[in-house]
């Protein structure tokens, strides 16, 4: 698969969706130069699962930038199937963020737990919660359509 994608993927959904609703706002104010839309949904394979970087405070900016930098270049490069096999199965590390995110979806998962019969029940609530999520920025997309047309 790899091989056949040339090394490039699509964002993941929800990047995808911000990506063009922001894509519809600046296009429509006219102030800026964009680049196609279609540029701007794809990234390199080891990028796919999303864009993060190292952070630390080391009292040195320039430095921490620098190490940001060279993350992200040995990501470019990379392939996924490399990437796989150097995360092997570790897993995020350990950190407040993770921890209280890791909390938060527990707990809203218990909420929800007793009302999941099935696979095909819990895909189907998935599905219809990306339907939504999509009607949701087509009616804000619309809304604003409809406001610059009268203006």
């Amino acid at each position: 698969m790899e091989t056949l994608s040339l090394g490039v993927a699509l964002i993941e959904p929800r990047m995808r969706m911000g990506t063009e609703v922001s894509y519809f706002f600046h296009d429509k104010s006219g102030q800026c130069e964009l680049y196609p839309l279609e540029d701007l949904v794809w990234c390199k394979a080891a990028l796919v699962l999303g864009f993060t970087h190292p952070t630390a405070d080391l009292g040195n900016d320039q430095l921490m930038l620098a190490i940001q930098k060279g993350c992200f270049d040995e990501l470019w490069h990379m392939s996924l199937i490399e990437l796989i096999d150097r995360v092997g199965d570790a897993g995020p590390p350990e950190g407040r963020a993770f921890t209280a995110m890791a909390e938060q979806l527990n707990a809203s998962n218990a909420i929800y737990a007793h009302e999941i019969k099935s696979f095909q029940q819990a895909y189907r609530a998935e599905a219809f919660g990306v339907a939504q999520a999509r009607a949701w920025a087509i009616a804000i997309i619309s809304s604003l359509k409809r406001r610059w047309q009268t203006k």
